[in-house]
């Protein structure tokens, strides 16, 4: 059992480890009582696995371990998703072996080089190992075989292609999340220093935003109005919301009468876990004003949902999942968001448009409303920026037409009458 003790301004956490008849009493300090409670449910969670404390000995794979174990109440599902799939799948097997105390700047440096040059492959060869030692203790199953043999496969065209490197993107989000559990580990005294704070990771590429062009996007509006996800394509292209978002508005967040969109909830999905609602974050709770063409659509899907749902009723059946969604499958469950990505993808091949993402539909509207003329601080409530500088760095391929339309303006006022 560990306790906290107050010792003048400061809080020591005070503990027993080692058998009854030989035990040393432990103590360590912090500047804040949150900070040594945190300390002390570790000290409490190893005791309870019968574990020793000591953090001299504590590897990184079993401080990444317990530090997401004491942080998971504090990160969003999906985060706290994303945490365990990169640890699991990079941070540990590349540095779980080392001890927490031992850990270096080099270390790091050294593990982001090795992402760059081969952080996927690396994956896919460990997930191939994984697969030819079920094979080998006699799972000599087809889906099996098929399995090994798509796994090779991507190996092999990811090093034909030079692709089997993560991005500089990915690598950064790495080193966020190491700092992160670093600093948490000098709070907790566990480690000098923070590592990361020496070590820079690779400088992030600026990508061209993808986007439809406003020639092509009355063009694409026709030529899918038939496709069942016409609706939700073109509720994106009108309003820039975030696919999760328009996969989790429901009627009652829908004004018809007054034109409005209220974001009050985003739809997620984790694997393993399934799909689940949740609240954004406060600056992306938004009223987005609706137009015509949208509005009109709408009221038709409300109309064909009333319809489906009294046929569910007649056949006395009890399968249609009454979410209150307004885009959502047949039988009123929630649209997968990575088929709808795909099925827009396919979509655009199909018309002879360029591919891009179903994200690239908040950049068409963002691209629009300011090439329109619309002021950056309205783009930025419509879209759901925290801050303002987000929205300008994002959209600065379109500064010129506002810019050129305020100098038309200039130009105008500065004229005399003759």
């Amino acid at each position: 059992m560990a306790w906290i003790e107050e010792h003048g301004n400061r809080y020591r956490v005070v503990w027993d480890i080692g058998a009854p008849g030989s035990r040393v009493r432990r103590k360590e300090s912090f500047d804040s009582w949150e900070d040594a409670d945190r300390f002390r449910k570790k000290v409490e969670y190893e005791t309870s696995l019968g574990l020793t404390f000591d953090p001299s000995k504590m590897s990184v794979a079993e401080y990444f371990d317990h530090w997401l174990k004491l942080h998971a109440d504090n990160l969003a599902p999906k985060t706290l998703a994303s945490y365990e799939c990169e640890i699991a799948n990079h941070i540990k097997p590349n540095l779980g072996a080392l001890k927490l105390s031992k850990l270096s700047p080099m270390h790091l440096q050294n593990y982001y080089d090795s992402l760059k040059k081969e952080g996927r492959i690396a994956v896919e060869k460990r997930n191939i190992e994984k697969l030819k030692a079920a094979q080998a203790e006699g799972n000599d199953s087809k889906k099996l075989k098929k399995n090994i043999e798509r796994a090779e496969k991507r190996v092999e065209e990811m090093t034909k292609q030079n692709r089997g490197g993560l991005s500089a993107t990915t690598i950064n989000y790495h080193h966020r999340i190491i700092h992160k559990a670093l600093k948490q580990a000098v709070k907790w005294q566990m480690v000098n220093r923070n590592v990361a704070d020496a070590v820079t990771p690779p400088k992030q590429v600026k990508r061209e935003i993808e986007y439809l062009r406003r020639e092509d996007v009355h063009k694409f509006i026709a030529c899918i109005k038939e496709s069942t996800d016409y609706p939700v394509i073109l509720a994106a292209i009108y309003t820039g919301m975030r696919q999760g978002e328009l996969l989790g508005i429901r009627w009652k967040d829908v004004d018809l009468k007054a034109g409005i969109i209220h974001v009050r909830q985003q739809l997620q999905y984790i694997t393993g876990k399934g799909y689940f609602f949740k609240e954004p974050k406060r600056e992306s709770l938004r009223d987005i004003p609706m137009p015509l063409p949208l509005n009109a659509v709408l009221r038709k899907i409300a109309k064909e949902q009333e319809s489906i749902k009294e046929i569910y009723k007649e056949s006395k059946s009890d399968d249609y999942k009454n979410l209150d969604l307004v885009f959502c499958n047949y039988d009123g469950s929630p649209m997968d968001g990575t088929g709808v990505n795909k099925r827009f993808k396919r979509l655009l091949v199909r018309n002879g448009f360029n591919k891009i993402t179903f994200h690239g539909l908040r950049h068409t509207f963002a691209t629009m409303c300011r090439a329109a003329g619309m002021n950056l601080g309205d783009v930025q409530d419509l879209l759901g920026h925290a801050d303002i500088s987000t929205t300008k760095k994002m959209y600065t391929h379109v500064e010129i037409e506002p810019l050129r339309k305020a100098m038309d303006m200039l130009v105008d006022y500065m004229k005399v009458d003759s």
